[in-house]
């Protein structure tokens, strides 16, 4: 083998395993990027659940303990006049809100 051959074949080989890394950083870098995409949305989730869980009981998300009024109804009233909210039932919700810790 001549020495020009084998610089060229060197040449060659070198070229081919440019072009594979340069493949393998391409597929790295996708990866990389997919990867902190869904690392800022489970980042973004999280805080918006711990926001949502500092959110007060509102009294309309549990049943009334005085009409007993299933949540997300209105209080019943004899009058069948304005829709009204127990203070029972905010009480309640309060309650559950110290005992929750916010």
């Amino acid at each position: 083998m001549t020495p020009q051959l084998d610089i060229h074949e060197r040449l060659q080989a070198a070229t081919t395993r440019a072009a594979e890394l340069k493949k393998e950083a391409g597929r790295l870098q996708e990866r990389t990027r997919v990867n902190r995409a869904t690392l800022y949305r489970l980042v973004n989730e999280v805080r918006l659940e711990q926001r949502i869980q500092d959110l007060p009981t509102s009294p309309m998300t549990i049943s009334c303990p005085l009409c007993k009024a299933n949540p997300g109804y209105e209080c019943e009233t004899r009058s069948g006049g304005f829709s009204i909210v127990h203070v029972a039932r905010v009480k309640a919700a309060a309650i559950e809100d110290v005992a929750r810790g916010t």
